[in-house]
């Protein structure tokens, strides 16, 4: 995959782990700040590994995982779609 400034980065995408919940909590509730309506997250990280996580899953989420920019972190990026709609993530903090 090409960068801004025409070099190659490398990127891992796999499925989401329960494990990233509380990053995908994290990337509604910037959204929802950004919409300016954060009283419409009704939900939480329980929430989220159940509908992600069980028998018939509500959800699914890829993760992106990219190289750490010079001197900094790696970049995680996180989508979740529900059909027919997709949310394109943001960098996940740690």
């Amino acid at each position: 995959m090409a960068s801004a400034h025409g070099g190659a980065m490398e990127y891992r995408i796999r499925p989401c782990a329960a494990s990233d919940c509380p990053q995908l909590l994290g990337m509604i509730r910037a959204l929802a700040e950004f919409e300016e309506m954060p009283e419409q997250v009704a939900i939480g990280v329980p929430e989220l590994m159940a509908g992600g996580f069980s028998g018939t899953p509500l959800y699914r989420c890829l993760v992106a995982e990219g190289p750490a920019p010079a001197g900094g972190p790696a970049s995680t990026w996180r989508t979740c779609t529900s059909p027919p709609h997709t949310a394109v993530g943001t960098p996940a903090s740690g």
